[in-house]
């Protein structure tokens, strides 16, 4: 039925985003589109999907002074280039003897959800971390499952995926077409001279392996994680059968140092190549550390305070001028217990005075975290728009105006 509709009416317009018969939203219908490794889109991927209190860092040196001001890390994000080396450690089988039961894992298949999937294996494997109501009923739901059948329920997921294409550029989003026949073209007509065809032939192949030779070759590009359970660094890598053992974790601490030779030595492989790979940390939000520290700092002013107060009156008053200025914000700040021990006033106001620094350091640190989020905002919001009608304007604008040939001149 559908051939003879084309044949009278012509070839039917093919509906945009219909990869589900029943949806309201494009992103939602539309399949999975590629993601920029950027800690602005992961952050707010995180937010939107359901994971709370975390965000994302780019880790821009292995060293150890670096690493170390990193601090608490749920897991890491790596972003490299797909080789044909990958292609055939994916086809390997190994063995799941030795893979504890609590570690979740889930094989991709479908392309382009690598970075949202290495997302969210960490949260699955991380208990410390809070997930939304949605985002833990949809573990739940997939725990019984297999790894390949986890990976069709995330396909699946509306709302995740939603979540995902909505950092993806609208001109980019990739929308998944029905097959549609086209009508039948008539048979050319057979010629009864022979001459020519076996050059003719030789021609047109030649032509086609030009034209495969002119072809390059599109760089794949796979996000996989790295996250510590049970004591052991897991590899997560959704086209793999198996999550990989990277070794124990002896650093509780740091154990990005337990992990640094493992993705050292991967990043050694690509030689002296362009930039092939991209490493990111899901870590605390700071704007939560920032609201603990604030708790703590509180905390002891108080206990300070009222052990002033009982010391001497006249320093208590004299306090508030005396402390505002100085202090050192990177001294270490005494815990309550060390204060109920103090018993000598200047020791006290030396104590204020650090509390003092480092309220002010917070409130720059406060200010720093708010103008980052907001440039993550903005960021998104860019990333996402298209620019297509304003430059063809603007194109056209210059060309009524004269000035379009000016511009190679000046370039």
């Amino acid at each position: 039925m559908l051939s003879q509709y084309t044949q009278l009416h012509g070839r039917p317009e093919v509906p945009q985003n219909c990869l589900d018969v029943t949806v309201g939203s494009p992103l939602e219908g539309s399949p999975w589109h590629d993601i920029e490794s950027d800690p602005a889109v992961f952050t707010s991927l995180a937010e939107k999907i359901g994971i709370k209190g975390v965000e994302v860092e780019e880790v821009f040196d292995l060293g150890d002074e670096f690493i170390d001001s990193i601090g608490e890390t749920f897991g890491l994000i790596f972003l490299f280039k797909w080789r044909d080396k990958d292609t055939e450690e994916a086809d390997q089988r190994r063995a799941m003897t030795n893979i504890p039961p609590e570690l979740f894992f889930m094989n991709q298949v479908i392309q382009n959800a690598c970075g949202t999937q290495a997302l969210l294996s960490i949260a699955f494997n991380c208990p410390r971390i809070k997930l939304s109501q949605e985002l833990r009923y949809f573990k739940r739901f997939c725990l019984p499952l297999s790894p390949p059948m986890r990976g069709f329920a995330l396909t699946n997921c509306h709302a995740i995926r939603t979540a995902h294409n909505s950092f993806g550029r609208q001109t980019d989003l990739p929308v998944l077409e029905y097959y549609v026949p086209e009508p039948p073209k008539p048979e050319p007509k057979k010629s009864s001279k022979k001459k020519g065809k076996r050059g003719k032939k030789r021609k047109r192949e030649d032509s086609e392996e030009e034209a495969e030779k002119q072809v390059v070759e599109e760089e794949i590009f796979h996000f996989i994680c790295y996250v510590p359970v049970n004591g052991t660094i897991w590899e997560i890598d959704g086209l793999k059968r198996t999550p990989k053992d990277r070794g124990r974790v002896r650093n509780a601490k740091n154990w990005i140092k337990d992990v640094r030779p493992v993705i050292r030595k991967r990043m050694a492989d690509y030689d002296d190549q362009a930039i092939a790979f991209n490493l990111m940390a899901l870590v605390p939000d700071r704007r939560e550390l920032l609201n603990a520290e604030e708790a703590e700092i509180t905390a002891v002013e108080d206990a300070a305070k009222s052990k002033l107060q009982a010391l001497d009156t006249e320093a208590a008053d004299r306090m508030n001028v005396d402390v505002t200025a100085g202090g050192d914000p990177s001294a270490p700040l005494p815990s309550r217990r060390d204060i109920a021990r103090m018993k000598s006033v200047p020791e006290l106001l030396k104590v204020l005075e650090v509390v003092e620094a480092k309220k002010r350091d917070l409130v720059r640190r406060r200010a720093e975290e708010t103008e980052k989020r907001e440039r993550y905002r903005v960021e998104n919001v860019r990333r996402r728009y298209d620019y297509t009608p304003f430059m063809k304007k603007f194109l056209s604008l210059l060309h009524q105006k004269g000035k379009l040939n000016k511009i190679p001149h000046y370039a």
